[in-house]
C-alpha cells in the first residue's frame, strides 16, 4: 500500500474528488469485509482497517475550497507552485511516519509500532456517563462546564447505567443498561431462572423513549438487564457522513456495542446468561441481520 495519495485537483478522466470518493469506497468494502470475517470467527470487536490519507494538488485555495477538501474526506491541500516546506509539513501531518532512509530492523520496529498506534486508535472503548451527561475523563467544553457547576447528582437514575462506546475515531454510540438490582435493598435470588433483553428499536424511536417502556418491567423483575442504544443517525451519536447506515452496518454496530459492554468488555451487561433480541419496527431487520450473521452462544432467540 501507500504512505500518502497526492493527487492533482483537476485531471483529464476524474477530477480529485472522484479519487478520493473511489479510495474512501474501497476502504469502506475492506472495512465490511474486516465486519464479516470478525463475525464468521464470533469476534465482538472488528479488526483495524487502514485508512490512506489523500492530499489535493491544486491552485484553488480559497476558504470555500479548503471546505469542500475538508467535506470530501481529503486530509490535506498543497497550493502550486510547490512550496517545499510547505509539502513537507502537509505529508508529515496526514502521514504517521517520516520518509527517512532506515535499516530493516527500524523499519521492522516502525511497522509494528505505527500497528500499535493504529489498533489503539480504531480499537473500540466505552466512556462511563455521569448524571448529567458529562464523559468521565473527556476534558470536552461540557464536560469541564459540569465539573465546574454547583449541580448536585440528583439527576442519577436509580436503574440506568449510561455510557458511550466510541466504535472508531468517527462512530459513537450511547448505550444504558436497566437493572433495577443495583440499587435495590433486597437480595437477587442468584437460582431463579430470567433472561436478559437486547433491544433493537424501530427507526424513530430511541434509547430512551425504550427505557420509560421497559422500566416498569425490570423493577419487577430483580436481576433482569436490558441493553438499550441508539443507532448512528440519532440522538447523541456521532458518525461518517457518507456511511451507508443500512441493516448490515447497524448490525456492526450492535456487535460491537455487545463486545465492549459484555462479559468480555466492561461487564456491565451480562452476555454470560441467555439474552433475546427484541426488534421493534425496522429494528426486527437488524436484529435478525444480527442473529443470522453473528455467532453469539447464549442468544436464545428473537422477539419482534
Amino acid at each position: 500500500g501507500y504512505d500518502c495519495v497526492l493527487v492533482q485537483r483537476d485531471l483529464p478522466l476524474k477530477d480529485a474528488f472522484g479519487v478520493v470518493r473511489e479510495v474512501r469506497r474501497e476502504e469502506g468494502t475492506r472495512r465490511r469485509a474486516a465486519s464479516e470475517f470478525a463475525a464468521s470467527q464470533g469476534r465482538g470487536i472488528q479488526p483495524p482497517t487502514r485508512r490512506h490519507p489523500v492530499i489535493c494538488y491544486t491552485s484553488e485555495t480559497t476558504p470555500e475550497d479548503l471546505r469542500a477538501y475538508m467535506n470530501a474526506d481529503m486530509d490535506g491541500c498543497v497550493s502550486y507552485p510547490v512550496n517545499k516546506l510547505s509539502l513537507l509539513n502537509t505529508v508529515r501531518a496526514a502521514v504517521p511516519q517520516h520518509f527517512a532512509k532506515i535499516t530493516s530492523n527500524e523499519m521492522r520496529e516502525l511497522e509494528e509500532t505505527a500497528l500499535r498506534l493504529e489498533q489503539s486508535k480504531n480499537q473500540a472503548k466505552v466512556y462511563r456517563l455521569g448524571a448529567l451527561g458529562e464523559m468521565e475523563g473527556s476534558t470536552d467544553s461540557a464536560s469541564m462546564a459540569i465539573k465546574t457547576l454547583p449541580i448536585g447528582n440528583s439527576a442519577e437514575d436509580d436503574i440506568a447505567f449510561n455510557g458511550i462506546v466510541q466504535i472508531d475515531a468517527d462512530t459513537r454510540v450511547p448505550f444504558m443498561v436497566l437493572d433495577a438490582s443495583r440499587t435495590a435493598k433486597i437480595s437477587v435470588n442468584p437460582n431463579k431462572p430470567f433472561f436478559n433483553l437486547v433491544v433493537v428499536h424501530d427507526l424513530f424511536d430511541t434509547a430512551e423513549k425504550m427505557k420509560i417502556f421497559l422500566r416498569p418491567m425490570v423493577q419487577r423483575y430483580l436481576g433482569m438487564q436490558v441493553l438499550l442504544w441508539n443507532y448512528p443517525g440519532q440522538a447523541f451519536t456521532e458518525w461518517r457522513e457518507e456511511q451507508l447506515l443500512n441493516n448490515e452496518y447497524l448490525a456492526t454496530c450492535l456487535n460491537e456495542v455487545l463486545g465492549q459492554v459484555g462479559e468480555k468488555g466492561t461487564k456491565d451487561f451480562d452476555t454470560s446468561r441467555p439474552f433475546y433480541l427484541l426488534g421493534f419496527g425496522n429494528g426486527a431487520n437488524v436484529a435478525s441481520f444480527y442473529a443470522s450473521h453473528y455467532r453469539v452462544p447464549n442468544l436464545r432467540g428473537m422477539l419482534s
